[in-house]
């Protein structure tokens, strides 16, 4: 039995041939059921929101680090101190353990810097020499810098300006030395050497602090015994928590900029005096100056439930500092030429701003 392709019309004639000549228009065929049903609705994409892609980044970034030893030295640091001070310190016979809580105090911040460079191949990024040299100049000029600024009042304007400019000299004078160095020809060297010597400088610089703060409490007292311990102890306190915010937000981004403007631009001379380097020095003098003179006046202080308070107009220097930093950061990442500074800074900054609006 044929199918019913094979049938002809009716009446029992022949069905006509099909003509192999393309032009040769052919009825269209009857449109089937399954083309004739309308096309489902296609599924809408799922779009993440504008928050997840940094989630997302910040939990990579947070499982990255569960294997890294630096967050640990800083946490245990931390627990460490806080009982060495409410079991030992809190009485004096345990007070000879002071000028050892002081040192500790200031190296925990700078060794926990310097284990995450090494953790990420420090090594790798600057010789071995070079950074043994930075550290033992810093911590030198550190110490001289605790003991000199012991004796300034950042209270004022003026006395903010020249603390932040005997510091900033000081951690330049660490590095100098190195300037001599002919390999030591790009901007990423000189980010890193100035921020390894800061680091150094830094762990001096509040060690000295705290123990100088301690010494002068002592001998406003003329009641020897345990009345007059515990205020010089607590005046230990608040200064090395002062000097802590600095490693954390301050010290070492300050000088990382300056180095960084200078091998930035220094080319095949030891230093080149050029316009990028005078506005960074400026840039890292007046944040600099803001810093010591807003914490001493407590611009924007939020005071915490337990004791103490947060320096919001402080806290909003280091930021600025950070923003600038990162610049500098992102810029000796690249191997192209740099644009000048006066250029480069403010395209940065209207960059910045445009991935924020557009963030928000």
């Amino acid at each position: 039995m044929s199918s019913g392709m094979d049938e002809g019309p009716a009446g029992g004639q022949a069905a006509p041939s099909v003509s192999p000549n393309p032009a040769v228009d052919l009825p269209a065929a009857a449109p089937s059921p399954a083309a004739a049903m309308p096309a489902p609705p296609p599924v809408p994409m799922t779009v993440p929101a504008a928050g997840m892609e940094g989630h997302d980044s910040l939990s990579a970034w947070l499982q990255a680090q569960r294997p890294r030893l630096y967050w640990r030295v800083l946490a245990g640091g931390v627990v460490a101190l806080f009982l060495v001070w409410y079991l030992f310190l809190d009485t004096l016979q345990w007070g000879f353990l002071t000028p050892i809580y002081d040192l500790a105090f200031g190296l925990l911040v700078p060794a926990t810097v310097a284990l995450y460079w090494w953790e990420r191949g420090a090594p790798e990024i600057a010789p071995l020499p070079v950074l043994r040299i930075a550290l033992a100049c810093g911590a030198v000029l550190g110490l001289i810098d605790g003991l000199v600024l012991s004796n300034m009042n950042p209270t004022t304007i003026g006395g903010s300006l020249a603390a932040a400019l005997v510091e900033e000299v000081l951690k330049l004078a660490a590095v100098a030395y190195l300037l001599l160095d002919t390999g030591l020809r790009r901007e990423w060297d000189g980010l890193i050497v100035g921020v390894v010597a800061a680091l150094a400088f830094s762990a001096l610089e509040t060690a000295a602090y705290g123990f100088i703060t301690f010494q002068q409490t002592l001998g406003g007292y003329s009641v020897p015994g345990f009345s007059m311990f515990r205020p010089a102890l607590a005046n230990m306190d608040s200064a090395l928590a002062y000097q802590l915010l600095l490693q954390l937000f301050a010290s070492w981004v300050w000088t990382g900029i300056l180095c960084a403007a200078i091998w930035r631009d220094r080319g095949p001379a030891t230093f080149a005096p050029t316009r990028s380097v005078g506005i960074a020095a400026g840039i890292v003098l007046v944040l600099h100056m803001l810093w010591n003179y807003s914490f001493f006046h407590n611009w924007l202080k939020i005071y915490l439930p337990l004791r103490g308070y947060l320096p919001i107009a402080t806290l909003l220097v280091g930021a600025a500092s950070l923003v600038v930093f990162w610049f500098f950061l992102d810029e000796a990442r690249q191997s192209a030429p740099p644009a000048p500074l006066e250029q480069a800074l403010p395209a940065y900054g209207r960059e910045l701003w445009r991935r924020l609006t557009r963030a928000s």
